[in-house]
Protein backbone atom coordinates (compact mmCIF):
# COMPACT_ATOMS: atom_id res chain seq x y z
CA UNK A 1 0.00 0.00 0.00
CA UNK A 2 1.27 3.47 -0.74
CA UNK A 3 2.48 5.12 2.43
CA UNK A 4 0.29 8.17 1.74
CA UNK A 5 -2.89 6.10 2.07
CA UNK A 6 -1.76 4.37 5.26
CA UNK A 7 -0.73 7.79 6.60
CA UNK A 8 -4.25 9.06 5.89
CA UNK A 9 -5.62 6.10 7.83
CA UNK A 10 -3.38 6.72 10.82
CA UNK A 11 -4.51 10.35 10.71
CA UNK A 12 -8.10 9.13 11.00
CA UNK A 13 -7.13 6.90 13.93
CA UNK A 14 -5.48 9.85 15.67
CA UNK A 15 -8.74 11.79 15.43
CA UNK A 16 -10.58 9.14 17.47
CA UNK A 17 -11.19 9.62 21.18
CA UNK A 18 -8.50 8.20 23.46
CA UNK A 19 -10.53 5.12 24.45
CA UNK A 20 -10.73 4.09 20.78
CA UNK A 21 -7.37 5.42 19.60
CA UNK A 22 -5.23 3.73 22.28
CA UNK A 23 -6.07 0.08 21.50
CA UNK A 24 -5.56 0.64 17.78
CA UNK A 25 -2.18 2.31 18.28
CA UNK A 26 -1.16 -0.35 20.83
CA UNK A 27 -2.02 -3.15 18.37
CA UNK A 28 0.22 -1.60 15.74
CA UNK A 29 3.02 -0.67 18.17
CA UNK A 30 5.12 2.49 18.44
CA UNK A 31 7.89 1.26 16.13
CA UNK A 32 5.45 0.45 13.32
CA UNK A 33 3.56 3.74 13.83
CA UNK A 34 6.93 5.53 13.49
CA UNK A 35 7.56 3.54 10.28
CA UNK A 36 4.23 4.76 8.86
CA UNK A 37 4.83 8.35 9.94
CA UNK A 38 8.40 8.44 8.64
CA UNK A 39 7.73 6.95 5.21
CA UNK A 40 7.90 9.11 2.12
CA UNK A 41 4.30 9.22 0.84
CA UNK A 42 5.13 7.59 -2.51
CA UNK A 43 6.91 4.61 -0.94
CA UNK A 44 5.22 1.24 -0.61
CA UNK A 45 4.54 0.04 2.92
CA UNK A 46 4.01 -3.67 3.59
CA UNK A 47 0.36 -4.64 3.23
CA UNK A 48 0.71 -6.59 6.48
CA UNK A 49 1.35 -3.31 8.29
CA UNK A 50 -1.56 -1.56 6.58
CA UNK A 51 -3.91 -4.44 7.43
CA UNK A 52 -2.67 -4.64 11.03
CA UNK A 53 -3.77 -1.02 11.41
CA UNK A 54 -7.02 -1.64 9.49
CA UNK A 55 -7.92 -4.78 11.45
CA UNK A 56 -7.18 -3.12 14.80
CA UNK A 57 -9.40 -0.21 13.81
CA UNK A 58 -12.28 -2.50 12.82
CA UNK A 59 -11.89 -4.60 15.97
CA UNK A 60 -12.13 -1.43 18.06
CA UNK A 61 -14.90 0.54 16.35
CA UNK A 62 -16.98 -2.17 14.63
CA UNK A 63 -18.06 -2.65 11.03
CA UNK A 64 -20.31 0.39 10.53
CA UNK A 65 -17.90 2.93 12.06
CA UNK A 66 -15.02 1.28 10.22
CA UNK A 67 -16.72 2.08 6.93
CA UNK A 68 -17.42 5.70 7.97
CA UNK A 69 -13.82 6.16 9.11
CA UNK A 70 -12.59 4.81 5.78
CA UNK A 71 -14.77 7.35 4.01
CA UNK A 72 -13.03 10.19 5.87
CA UNK A 73 -9.66 8.49 5.30
CA UNK A 74 -10.25 8.50 1.55
CA UNK A 75 -11.40 12.13 1.73
CA UNK A 76 -7.97 12.89 3.20
CA UNK A 77 -6.23 10.78 0.54
CA UNK A 78 -8.02 12.67 -2.23
CA UNK A 79 -6.63 15.89 -0.75
CA UNK A 80 -3.05 14.59 -0.80
CA UNK A 81 -0.84 15.36 -3.81
CA UNK A 82 -0.67 11.64 -4.68
CA UNK A 83 -4.35 11.62 -5.73
CA UNK A 84 -5.16 15.27 -6.23
CA UNK A 85 -3.96 15.03 -9.84
CA UNK A 86 -6.39 12.20 -10.59
CA UNK A 87 -9.28 14.25 -9.24
CA UNK A 88 -8.21 17.33 -11.21
CA UNK A 89 -7.76 15.32 -14.42
CA UNK A 90 -11.15 13.65 -14.06
CA UNK A 91 -12.83 16.98 -13.43
CA UNK A 92 -11.05 18.62 -16.38
CA UNK A 93 -11.93 15.78 -18.76
CA UNK A 94 -15.42 14.78 -17.65
CA UNK A 95 -16.73 17.42 -15.22
CA UNK A 96 -17.43 17.01 -11.54
CA UNK A 97 -19.44 13.81 -11.26
CA UNK A 98 -18.95 10.51 -9.47
CA UNK A 99 -18.84 8.83 -12.89
CA UNK A 100 -15.81 10.94 -13.84
CA UNK A 101 -13.89 9.66 -10.82
CA UNK A 102 -15.23 6.11 -11.07
CA UNK A 103 -13.90 6.03 -14.65
CA UNK A 104 -10.47 6.53 -13.06
CA UNK A 105 -11.00 3.65 -10.59
CA UNK A 106 -8.51 1.27 -12.15
CA UNK A 107 -5.78 3.91 -12.39
CA UNK A 108 -6.34 5.22 -8.86
CA UNK A 109 -6.39 1.71 -7.40
CA UNK A 110 -3.19 0.66 -9.16
CA UNK A 111 -1.57 3.91 -8.03
CA UNK A 112 -2.38 3.18 -4.36
CA UNK A 113 -1.98 -0.61 -4.26
CA UNK A 114 0.11 -3.39 -5.70
CA UNK A 115 -0.67 -7.10 -5.72
CA UNK A 116 -4.19 -6.54 -4.32
CA UNK A 117 -6.26 -7.51 -7.35
CA UNK A 118 -7.87 -5.38 -10.01
CA UNK A 119 -10.60 -2.77 -9.58
CA UNK A 120 -12.85 -1.69 -12.45
CA UNK A 121 -15.97 0.41 -12.99
CA UNK A 122 -18.90 -0.48 -15.25
CA UNK A 123 -21.55 2.18 -15.78
CA UNK A 124 -25.11 0.85 -15.62
CA UNK A 125 -26.77 4.23 -16.12
CA UNK A 126 -25.98 7.93 -16.01
CA UNK A 127 -26.03 7.91 -12.19
CA UNK A 128 -25.21 4.30 -11.36
CA UNK A 129 -22.72 1.56 -11.91
CA UNK A 130 -20.80 -1.35 -10.48
CA UNK A 131 -17.31 -1.26 -9.07
CA UNK A 132 -15.76 -4.72 -9.19
CA UNK A 133 -12.73 -5.95 -7.27
CA UNK A 134 -11.27 -9.21 -8.52
CA UNK A 135 -8.38 -11.20 -7.14
CA UNK A 136 -7.74 -9.65 -3.73
CA UNK A 137 -5.44 -12.03 -1.77
CA UNK A 138 -8.23 -12.92 0.68
CA UNK A 139 -6.37 -15.92 2.07
CA UNK A 140 -3.61 -13.59 3.28
CA UNK A 141 -5.74 -10.81 4.83
CA UNK A 142 -9.10 -10.34 6.51
CA UNK A 143 -11.24 -9.75 3.45
CA UNK A 144 -14.33 -8.38 5.23
CA UNK A 145 -12.24 -5.57 6.69
CA UNK A 146 -11.00 -4.69 3.21
CA UNK A 147 -14.52 -4.92 1.73
CA UNK A 148 -15.82 -2.44 4.32
CA UNK A 149 -12.86 -0.11 3.89
CA UNK A 150 -13.21 -0.07 0.12
CA UNK A 151 -16.94 0.65 0.48
CA UNK A 152 -16.05 3.71 2.55
CA UNK A 153 -13.52 4.79 -0.07
CA UNK A 154 -16.17 4.49 -2.79
CA UNK A 155 -18.58 6.56 -0.68
CA UNK A 156 -15.87 9.21 -0.52
CA UNK A 157 -15.64 9.16 -4.32
CA UNK A 158 -19.30 10.10 -4.48
CA UNK A 159 -19.08 12.79 -1.78
CA UNK A 160 -15.88 14.42 -3.10
CA UNK A 161 -17.91 15.41 -6.19
CA UNK A 162 -20.57 16.94 -3.92
CA UNK A 163 -23.12 14.28 -4.83
CA UNK A 164 -25.05 12.02 -2.49
CA UNK A 165 -25.47 8.33 -2.98
CA UNK A 166 -25.03 4.84 -1.73
CA UNK A 167 -22.59 1.99 -2.06
CA UNK A 168 -23.82 -1.56 -1.57
CA UNK A 169 -21.42 -4.52 -1.53
CA UNK A 170 -22.78 -7.58 -3.36
CA UNK A 171 -21.41 -10.87 -4.59
CA UNK A 172 -18.69 -11.18 -1.94
CA UNK A 173 -16.53 -14.23 -2.66
CA UNK A 174 -14.12 -14.78 0.23
CA UNK A 175 -12.36 -17.63 -1.54
CA UNK A 176 -11.53 -15.76 -4.73
CA UNK A 177 -11.18 -12.32 -3.16
CA UNK A 178 -13.89 -10.85 -5.38
CA UNK A 179 -16.59 -8.32 -4.53
CA UNK A 180 -18.91 -6.11 -6.55
CA UNK A 181 -20.34 -2.84 -5.29
CA UNK A 182 -23.51 -1.29 -6.67
CA UNK A 183 -23.01 2.49 -6.68
CA UNK A 184 -25.79 5.04 -7.16
CA UNK A 185 -25.73 8.80 -6.81
CA UNK A 186 -27.48 12.05 -7.56
CA UNK A 187 -26.49 15.68 -7.44
CA UNK A 188 -27.10 17.31 -4.06
CA UNK A 189 -29.23 20.00 -5.68
CA UNK A 190 -31.54 17.32 -7.08
CA UNK A 191 -32.01 15.84 -3.62
CA UNK A 192 -32.71 19.28 -2.12
CA UNK A 193 -35.18 20.11 -4.86
CA UNK A 194 -36.98 16.82 -4.28
CA UNK A 195 -37.27 17.52 -0.55
CA UNK A 196 -38.62 21.01 -1.23
CA UNK A 197 -41.27 19.72 -3.60
CA UNK A 198 -42.36 16.93 -1.25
Amino acid sequence: MRAAHTQSLIGSVRSLNLAERAPVMDAVGPARVAEIDGATPLLWLPMELHMRLSDALRDTVGAERNRRIWRSTMDASYDRPILHGFVSAAVDLFGVTPASLFRQTSRIYSHLTQGLGDLAFEATGSTSGRVILRGFPASDYRFICYVEGLAGCLESTISVTRAIGEVTPTDVDDTRGDVAYVVRWEARTSARERRRSA
